[in-house]
């Protein structure tokens, strides 16, 4: 993916939000049925997903891009 692609994420029937984190893109995806978080850094896509706590998945997502 180039340097300057951007992660767009089906949002009909869930939440999303934007946010950069060390210059990382990260979309995080709220449904009922669990939350999706989607990285970009340019190199490579990371996702995480689950039905658990919030922070147990950014903690990881966390030590993957940093």
């Amino acid at each position: 993916m180039p340097e300057d692609g951007s992660i767009r994420v089906d949002s009909e029937h869930s939440e999303n939000t934007t946010e950069t984190i060390n210059g990382v893109e990260m979309v995080e995806k709220r449904e009922k049925e669990g939350i999706t978080l989607v990285c970009n850094d340019g190199t490579y896509i990371y996702l995480i997903q689950g039905n658990t706590d919030e922070g147990l998945l950014r903690n990881m997502m966390m030590s993957v891009i940093e």
